[in-house]
């Protein structure tokens, strides 16, 4: 989590093989929310 510019924030999510979710908004609990929704749409997808 990085606070970009006054009260904006980017959450960036990495897992172990490389790959990563970010989002950016003002919002940071709802980002980090986002970014665990987006992470388990990924793994579901590549269970698949």
């Amino acid at each position: 989590m990085e606070e970009v510019s006054a009260n904006v924030y980017t959450v960036i999510a990495k897992n172990s093989e490389g790959g990563s979710i970010s989002k950016t908004g003002v919002d940071l609990d709802e980002l980090i929310e986002e970014c665990k929704k987006d992470a388990l749409r990924l793994e579901a997808l590549k269970e698949k």
